[in-house]
């Protein structure tokens, strides 16, 4: 019996190119699945996906090839996530040039998250443990990660994913070391 798409997918980008896996879930996930099992029935001629990982055992040449499809497609899929990214901020910045209310819910969501978070913080510090403390805590690493999020919102995104976004804006990469000596 053939492995449903995904699953087949998931087994034919774990084994060749494991970063594509995160692709295969979401909104898009059976459309990346199709051209991951496809990429591997086109390139070893296999009828199914569950074929086509057996032929690609046995042939290495057909695994580089597999492997730079969908290496391939990994860059289609990073480019088409930076641009959603910044139609993302282009929003933001056409709402915020028209001096709407929408423009206004990011820092007062991004307020209240913080504030929250440091009343939690003060809350489990200062009071005495408890039954309650639990929930106090459960609520404390909640907060941490909304803020760790509105953190990563207004101050960007770490070195590395600003690289990965250079290279495939098609501009040079700068490496730590290059940009550290340039300060």
């Amino acid at each position: 019996m053939p492995l449903p798409l995904i699953p087949a997918a998931i087994a034919i980008a774990s084994e060749f190119l494991p970063g594509l896996v995160r692709h295969l879930a979401g909104d898009k996930a059976a459309d990346v699945a199709q051209s991951i099992t496809h990429a591997a029935t086109a390139i070893t001629g296999a009828a199914s996906a569950d074929e086509a990982l057996e032929m690609l055992a046995a042939a290495p040449d057909k695994q580089r090839e597999l492997r730079r499809r969908l290496a391939e497609l990994e860059v289609s899929l990073e480019q088409q996530a930076l641009a959603d990214r910044q139609d993302a901020r282009a929003l933001t910045r056409s709402l915020a040039s028209e001096k709407t209310a929408m423009a206004w819910s990011a820092p007062i969501l991004s307020a209240i998250i913080l504030i929250s978070f440091a009343f939690m913080v003060y809350l489990v510090v200062v009071t005495p443990a408890d039954n309650s403390s639990q929930v106090a805590q459960i609520l404390l690493g909640a907060l941490a990660s909304m803020a760790v999020q509105v953190t990563n919102f207004w101050l960007g995104s770490s070195r590395s994913s600003q690289q990965k976004t250079e290279l495939l804006a098609g501009g040079p990469v700068k490496d730590a070391k290059s940009s550290n000596a340039a300060r």
